[in-house]
């Protein structure tokens, strides 16, 4: 999506390791995720047309309660407790509610 807007306006934009990406969905995360890359002297331009669009596509799955920040994962608790239902169920439990640590603040809540 942000190549084709950023096309549309006219600059030349790059999804390096598009087919790995494509082939392979769970090798994204250890490449570094989804990139786009366009040239030094169109980056400032680049920039500006996706200031719009990218607070809205560029943020993680949850958001810090406290502090805003969208860097946040699972608790220990949650992963393991995820882990073992995997392991003995096939599939995590749905009825718990997940613990989630904000990296950023520290804070410490219950997924809704």
């Amino acid at each position: 999506m942000l190549c084709m807007r950023l096309e549309a306006e006219g600059i030349k934009a790059l999804i390096p390791d598009q087919n790995t990406a494509s082939m392979q969905p769970f090798y994204s995360d250890a490449m570094g995720g989804v990139r786009v890359q366009v040239d030094d002297e169109d980056l400032a331009r680049a920039r500006e047309v996706l200031k719009d669009v990218l607070p809205q596509t560029a943020r993680g799955m949850f958001t810090c309660p406290k502090c805003g920040s969208d860097s946040v994962e699972y608790g220990q608790k949650a992963k393991q407790s995820i882990f073992l239902s995997l392991l003995l169920i096939g599939f995590p439990f749905p009825w718990f509610k997940r613990e989630c640590q904000c990296n950023s603040c520290g804070h410490v809540w219950k997924e809704k």
